[in-house]
């Protein structure tokens, strides 16, 4: 992190030798300094792979292990993965890959997250092809579906790859994310500049309160680097510093200009404990000239953290990113699930998926069981009665009812709506496990 104290202190335990001792009253005593930041300075250091504590012998000097580089996805290994024809692009195979986006939204909502060279995964939605090929992405066809010629035309003529895998949006997000998942696990020291959002929404000094306002409007966000006309970061502003302020009064007077900001190399699990000692929610990430060239927030960190347990409990499963896709609230007909349809959850058909339908189903039988004691839910029988398909964009609704619970067991109907319209009946038999 951006300190002098901090750069002072981390110079000095660099410069002792191997096999030194490092203590927080060595540090406070030799450079001046609290006994905190002394400590913060150890933590950062054996994040950093500079020192290590060893049980009855206290923290020591180490020497320093060379890093491996984070390697992003590969065309050629992404077609391997995905099992894709490549279409468009054969002179791009070893282009390599760090942004990916799913089309799971409106055309006019998808320029708002398009990234200049990332991968576009999408159904057959013409539309939203032809919209990310124009912002400069790569496209990533799922379910079989053919690609118009027009596509493949305006692909090669701008150099763009397009790809068409036989598997479903689901499918082909998943097969990436554990693709993913394991390469992030050959990497031993996770840094800021893999895990930074690059594409960062900012204000410029001289710019007003009605321009933030337009900003969050526009993009969903509340917290904005302000840059200077060189984009070196000069404060943050947030929804707080514009309270209650006129709509012409300038951000210049209102950002916070004490930036707490990280370089690339840092360390997240240092980003993230500064992010908890100073109670900040954003870091924006700069080169040696404090010139922006990310951010991290809490939710980047968190999601790096569990991609990075190599324990399935404590990372992103399918289930979850099925269950993400809805919200679960109550009425008083009782607990229900809504959602919408999405290129995400649909098969090759263009219907939902019924490995869908099984995951909402597993998810809202937990919802129920759960409010009557503290147990989850192990299925033991499931049956599915499909009366009319869902397609893409249509509105969801999971209701159900509680047939019967007993010490080790329950019975659950559980009904799928399309715009109150029961579509579906499941009945699922599932074995509780006490807490």
């Amino acid at each position: 992190m951006n300190s002098t104290k901090h750069a002072k202190l981390l110079a000095y335990i660099r410069n002792l030798k191997p096999g030194s001792k490092v203590s927080v009253r060595l540090l406070a005593k030799e450079l001046n300094v609290s006994d905190g930041t002394a400590y913060r300075a150890i933590k950062e250091a054996e994040a950093e792979g500079l020192v290590k504590t060893v049980p009855k012998v206290g923290t020591i000097r180490i020497e320093t292990q060379e890093k491996k580089e984070l390697k992003d996805l590969t065309l050629n290994e992404i077609i391997r993965i995905t099992e894709s024809a490549l279409l468009a692009g054969e002179n791009l195979t070893s282009l390599s890959f760090s942004n990916f986006l799913i089309g799971a939204m409106a055309v006019e909502a998808i320029e708002r997250f398009l990234v200049e060279g990332c991968l576009f995964i999408v159904g057959n939605r013409e539309d939203a092809q032809l919209k990310a090929l124009k912002s400069g992405a790569h496209l990533l066809v799922t379910g079989g579906f053919k690609v118009s010629q027009e596509m493949l035309r305006y692909a090669q003529e701008n150099n763009l790859a397009v790809l068409s895998s036989p598997f479903d949006t689901f499918t082909v997000a998943s097969l990436l994310h554990q693709a993913l998942y394991e390469r992030l696990n050959e990497k031993e020291i996770l840094t800021a500049k893999d895990i930074m959002v690059r594409k960062v929404f900012t204000l410029s000094l001289g710019q007003k309160v009605k321009d933030w306002r337009q900003l969050f409007l526009s993009t969903g966000h509340s917290r904005f680097p302000v840059v200077d006309e060189e984009n070196r970061v000069c404060g943050i502003i947030t929804a707080t510093d514009v309270n209650s302020a006129q709509e012409s009064e300038l951000v210049d007077n209102l950002m916070s200009k004490n930036v707490i900001s990280a370089n690339p190399d840092t360390p997240i699990g240092h980003v993230a404990r500064v992010m908890t000692w100073e109670r900040i929610d954003l870091v924006p990430v700069v080169d040696s000239l404090q010139k922006l060239l990310g951010i991290i927030s809490r939710q980047d960190i968190i999601e790096a953290l569990q991609r990075l347990e190599r324990q399935p409990q404590y990372g992103e499963t399918l289930e979850d990113l099925i269950i993400k896709n809805f919200i679960a609230g109550e009425d008083e007909e009782g607990l229900y699930l809504e959602g919408r349809v999405n290129d995400f959850l649909i098969n090759e058909l263009g219907i939902l998926s019924s490995t869908v339908l099984l995951s909402l189903s597993i998810f809202y039988a937990n919802l129920v069981v759960r409010k009557k004691i503290k147990a989850s839910v192990i299925v033991d029988n499931y049956s599915l009665s499909l009366l009319t398909p869902f397609s893409y964009g249509e509105s969801l609704m999971v209701r159900g009812n509680l047939l019967s619970l007993e010490k080790r067991k329950a019975k659950l109907e559980i009904d799928f709506y399309l715009q109150k319209q029961k579509t579906a009946k499941a009945l699922i038999d599932v074995r509780l496990l006490e807490k």
